[in-house]
């Protein structure tokens, strides 16, 4: 008995993971553009207070500094 997967049914898994990942891909990188548009201007143009803009721009360089699949394993394996 040949209990192996075929090649076809590998490679339709394969080409789904890849979609998969294209799509969080395209998702991360969305949301992550539109908030950093945001805290850009609220760092720029509304943050008044030197706190409130050192907070922002502390947490610019962290996510600047994380590359975007180790923020995604973060939130798949630990929230």
């Amino acid at each position: 008995m040949n209990d192996a997967i075929p090649t076809s049914a590998i490679s339709i898994l394969l080409l789904k993971g890849m979609m998969h990942n294209i799509a969080l891909w395209l998702i991360g990188g969305l949301l992550s553009l539109c908030g950093g548009i945001v805290l850009a201007y609220f760092s720029h143009h509304r943050a008044e207070q030197s706190h409130s803009r050192s907070i922002i721009k502390g947490y610019i360089l962290l996510m600047r500094s994380i590359p975007l699949y180790v923020q995604l394993l973060y939130v798949y394996f630990v929230i």
